[in-house]
């Protein structure tokens, strides 16, 4: 075998593993980091060792010096994404800043393994390299066995972790089977904590929700309503702008009437702490009657059927908000399912000199027409099936008042035979037609002059101030107060209760949710038919319908002459 003449050309740069390098610096800038992950008492006095402990220790060391002491407080060691103290200690020793750095134990620096050898290695590969040592394991990350020594022990302080997050979760949920939810107060609209911690109502944040809900049930929406609040200055708990998704969370919190849902979001990952919502991956805690509710019963459910009604609508879009009719179906054909389209009709219309608006102006309203071609039915305006259905609620409600179970609604629901349905059905149908009852009785019976409402089939009216053509400025206060009530619309019972509505003609049929079927009529009633009601102008005066475009909600749209 040839030999060769091989000659030896010594290092230039240290590369070695051994131990603390020290060997070419003659002081060594070395760093601290400490943690504690909850903020209790114990854990306190542990941190405030720590700090004084390793800053004793590296001021005390000869050719060490103190290049700072990192330490996060009541923070979890699973992920690094909120340390903020760790990560600045890790930029200082990429920028040169550090040496070398000195922790209690693997579980101190961190509880996930991947990030442990990241920021190892990473830190090994710097230009001089800097080294971690770890007192309780005695491991030094520059020695060439530390790493292997080092993985093993950060997956057994992983394991660990991982066991403590399911004790914790154990004891959460033994919590909220004893009825015991865990709400930080100081950060919830509504409430504060009292001594014993109890709920305690905050009257001034009190105000703001009942407003919130009593908006949306009287028809305006979430949007709306963050732009109402916006602009009388009033603030989120956390000091932001209000949005209609806040309005939303408020809406749809059982809290606020009292009852407590626990366990509603859950942590699937215990390195990460990211909750999510639970869709049935964990069984969830329902307690009635937990605190004093700041909405009532009656306001939360009519609230809580606008939802749902708002989430199962078909006519999504962008733009103005659906209408609520978008359930009836046309019953002039032997088909089903042929449900009714919405449109908007225009007509010209030339409004006299001296009114508000004066020239050639044209009038949009919207009306209802099958979407079969072929159907004969007519076309149905949307002013007269409110109208209709208000006149319908207002007899029932007379009819119940005088009445009471001898009534017609009553009879109708005494002949529903509840044995045909499972008793969760039947408790549903109970609860819809109690709940249809309460709304019911909750109709004003004066308009907002405190004058007596006057129904159109039900009361009796001066036949000169109805059905006539009149001229503004020229009705007499006899007039006034003898004319029918153009009614106020209360989307929110059609909403809560009607699943659909049959079409025929004049006739409406409505199917409720709870079992019954009421029948309405007057809905092929066209514009000039409210021409001589009675209306409520914007300031809260009232004033009789002379003009088609007097009519609330129709629109007005000028002309170039």
């Amino acid at each position: 075998m040839k030999k060769y003449n091989v000659r030896l050309i010594p290092p230039t740069r240290c590369t070695s593993d051994k131990h603390v390098p020290s060997g070419n610096r003659t002081l060594l800038q070395v760093a601290a980091y400490c943690r504690v992950s909850t903020g209790d008492e114990n854990q306190q006095s542990s941190y405030e060792t720590q700090k004084s402990y390793y800053s004793e220790l590296i001021n005390n060391t000869p050719g060490w010096t103190l290049a700072g002491i990192y330490a996060d407080e009541a923070i979890s060691g699973t992920s690094r994404a909120k340390r903020k103290q760790f990560n600045q200690m890790i930029e200082d020793a990429k920028s040169g800043k550090i040496d070398f750095i000195i922790t209690k134990s693997i579980s101190r620096f961190a509880r996930n393994t991947v990030d442990t050898l990241d920021c190892v290695r990473l830190l090994r590969q710097l230009a001089p390299p800097v080294g971690i040592y770890f007192e309780k394991e005695n491991i030094n990350t520059l020695d060439a066995t530390g790493e292997l020594f080092l993985t093993i022990l950060s997956a057994l302080a992983q394991e660990e972790s991982r066991s403590i997050s399911d004790n914790i979760r154990w004891a959460i949920q033994k919590k909220f089977q004893r009825g015991e939810p865990i709400i930080n107060l100081n950060r919830f609209l509504g409430y504060d904590q009292g001594p014993n911690g109890e709920w305690i109502i905050n009257p001034e944040q009190a105000e703001i929700i009942q407003y919130i809900f009593q908006q949306f049930i009287s028809g305006k929406s979430a949007n709306k309503i963050a732009k109402e609040l916006n602009h009388t200055g009033q603030k989120t708990l956390q000091g932001c702008i209000w949005r209609a998704d806040a309005i939303l969370r408020i809406l749809r919190n059982e809290k606020y009437i009292g009852d407590c849902e626990c366990q509603k979001t859950i942590t699937k990952d215990y390195l990460t702490h990211r909750s999510s919502k639970n869709n049935g991956e964990a069984p969830r805690y329902y307690v009635n009657n937990h605190h004093t509710g700041i909405i009532d019963r009656l306001t939360w459910n009519k609230a809580q059927a606008i939802l749902a009604d708002n989430h199962t609508q078909t006519d999504h879009r962008r733009g103005p908000k659906a209408s609520v009719f978008y359930n009836l179906i046309c019953g002039e054909r032997n088909e089903t399912n042929i449900r009714l389209q919405k449109y908007h009709r225009f007509i010209y219309n030339n409004i006299a000199r001296g009114d508000p608006i004066h020239g050639r102006c044209r009038l949009s309203y919207p009306v209802w027409r099958c979407r079969n071609k072929l159907c004969l039915s007519n076309t149905i305006y949307e002013y007269a099936l409110e109208q209709s259905f208000m006149e319908m609620l207002y007899k029932l409600k007379r009819d119940y008042t005088a009445h009471g179970e001898s009534s017609r609604i009553t009879m109708l629901f005494q002949n529903i035979c509840l044995d045909n349905y499972s008793k969760s059905e039947s408790d549903v149908i109970r609860a819809n037609y109690e709940f249809f009852l309460h709304c019911l009785l909750a109709l004003p019976d004066t308009n907002i002059s405190g004058i007596k409402l006057n129904i159109c089939g039900l009361d009796t009216v001066n036949s000169d101030s109805h059905n006539m053509t009149l001229h503004s400025g020229e009705a007499n206060s006899q007039t006034l107060y003898d004319a029918p009530d153009y009614l106020s619309f209360d989307a929110c019972i059609y909403k809560a209760f009607i699943q659909e509505g049959v079409v025929c003609g004049d006739e409406i049929t409505y199917t409720t949710n709870f079992g019954i079927k009421l029948n309405c009529r007057g809905n092929s009633r066209t514009l000039d038919d409210f021409l001589g009601f009675r209306k409520v102008n914007n300031d809260g005066s009232l004033a009789l319908i002379a003009q088609r475009w007097q009519i609330p909600g129709i629109r007005l749209h000028s002309l170039q002459k």
